[in-house]
């Protein structure tokens, strides 16, 4: 299936707000619907890691208004991402990039590759809930929903 758009994806409403973005002429739609309030209901099927993963993430994300209702069947695909991610990881260190394969010749570890996969998609997912180092920098918060002190102050730049 091809994508219609071209380009880099939009930013997320919610993203814009934080970093301070108000103006519709600055990419904040007034027509974007708002996504209700109210209680998350966590998917049953998560099971272990991607369970405490969700327990760890998602208040985090619901603080900075990224995790919604109706946002949890994504939000559990980045849970079970990372949990993939955490158990090839484990796998991979213990056993180690490479392997023997069926006639004893060596062979990649398919870990390696389901590491990669699994790491690539946390990555994506998570930037739409910005759980990562970049989009907590182009918000300007911490992870954990707090102001960041170590930025400058944008209004520097208006002093002579």
């Amino acid at each position: 299936m091809r994508c219609i758009m071209s380009g880099p994806r939009p930013t997320p409403t919610a993203l814009k707000v934080l970093k301070g973005e108000r103006a519709p002429s600055r990419g904040v739609p007034r027509w974007e619907p708002e996504p209700e309030d109210g209680p998350l209901e966590r998917p049953e099927w998560l099971e272990t890691t991607a369970l405490r993963i969700w327990d760890r993430e998602a208040p985090k994300a619901q603080r900075l208004g990224l995790l919604r209702p109706g946002y949890e069947p994504l939000f559990a695909a980045y849970c079970v991402s990372l949990a993939t991610m955490e158990a090839a990881g484990a796998l991979l260190m213990k056993v180690g990039p490479v392997i023997r394969g069926r006639e004893r010749q060596l062979v990649s570890n398919p870990a390696a590759r389901e590491f990669a996969r699994s790491a690539e998609m946390a990555r994506r997912l998570g930037a739409e809930f910005g759980r990562s180092p970049a989009a907590a920098a182009v918000i300007g918060r911490n992870l954990d929903g707090s102001q960041r002190t170590d930025q400058l102050d944008p209004s520097r730049l208006l002093t002579g």
